[in-house]
Parts: structure tokens; sequence; C-alpha cells
């Protein structure tokens, strides 16, 4: 496992089919965003970014760094980009805010399969669907990013496809567990506590 890694909280998306913003939902007693940051924080990493949008209203908190997306409208790419680009570590673990039943210990397993020039990723299910918002990142895919959103192609599917044919990042055979997956997308989706 690399001894120094940054670690980023994506907590930027518009919410539109939750119709409020998912990272100020309740969640056990807490905003979701706390409840996915206490996660990022049992990692101990380097620095701690909060991913998020202008008008977001977050409290100012000493150890984490807001990181507005670089470039508007790019969804979680332009998210990772941004945080990429801030990055002072060789890797970057990053947390999607719908994912609250994912374990910190699974973004662990992660980082211990990752290398300083190396990210890994999970695939979930049996397809080829990889779940980018779990996933640790090289700094060395910020050219990727960049690449991808200046051409307009935003797809964090084709974003890791590519990471892995360059090298990039590796999948990992890791036991997971299919709930760990659950994205709170629509009110629905969201268990009262």
């Amino acid at each position: 496992m690399s001894e120094t890694f940054s670690a980023a909280l994506i907590a930027g998306g518009r919410s539109r089919r939750m119709g409020i913003d998912k990272a100020f939902l309740t969640w056990k007693g807490r905003p979701l965003w706390e409840h996915q940051m206490a996660k990022l924080r049992e990692l101990a990493p380097h620095e701690l970014f909060l991913s998020c949008r202008r008008e977001q209203r977050f409290p100012a908190i000493p150890d984490i760094i807001p990181v507005e997306d670089e470039w508007p409208d790019a969804g979680p790419l332009g998210g990772i980009g941004s945080c990429l680009r801030l990055c002072s570590a060789p890797l970057l673990v990053v947390l999607g805010i719908d994912l609250p039943l994912l374990p910190a210990g699974l973004l662990h397993d992660l980082l211990t399969e990752a290398t300083p020039q190396c990210g890994a990723v999970i695939m979930n299910g049996e397809g080829e669907y990889y779940e980018p918002l779990a996933a640790v990142y090289p700094r060395a895919m910020l050219a990727l990013a960049e690449e991808q959103i200046a051409g307009g192609h935003l797809s964090m599917q084709a974003f890791i496809r590519f990471g892995a044919e360059r090298g990039l990042l590796r999948v990992p055979a890791l036991t997971l567990e299919k709930e760990w997956f659950t994205n709170l997308n629509a009110p629905d989706d969201v268990p009262q506590f």
C-alpha cells in the first residue's frame, strides 16, 4: 500500500432525481456528507478534498479542502479531475456521496492493491461495469481526465477502461457485498431512520 495518498468525497452532483441535495440528506442522524467524510478520515489521508459546487453550503472545516469543479457540468469526471489537479500525493482515493453502505475497509483494500503508479477500481456485478466512485486513481490519470473532458467525453466507464489500457488502473479480485453499492438516487432509495 502506498504510504502517501489523498482522498476526495465527490459531492458536487445536482441531485436532480433526488429533488434535494444528497449531500445534506440525514443518514443515521447526521448529514450524509459527514457520514461519508468519516470513512475517508478513517484511512488517514495526507489531504482531504470535498468536491462540491460553489452554491453548496458546507461548513468550513480546517482539515477539509473544498474543491469546486474546474469544468462545470462535466459530471463526476470533472470533480475527479479537479481533485487530481490539486492532489499532492501520488494516489487519490475517491468516494461518492451516494454510496453510504460502502465500508471504509473496502477503500483500504483498494489502497492495498494500488501502487504510486497504478490505482485500483472495483468491477461491480457480472458485466463490464466499474464502480468509478469507489476507487483509487493515480495522479498520472489527470492527463487522461483533461483529454477526455476537452473532447467532451465524460463517461466514467470509458475513463476507467482507458486508464486500465494504459496501465494506470487495475481491477483486483476482492470480496464484495452487493448492498455496498446501493446508490441513493431518488427519494424512495433513502431508508427512514
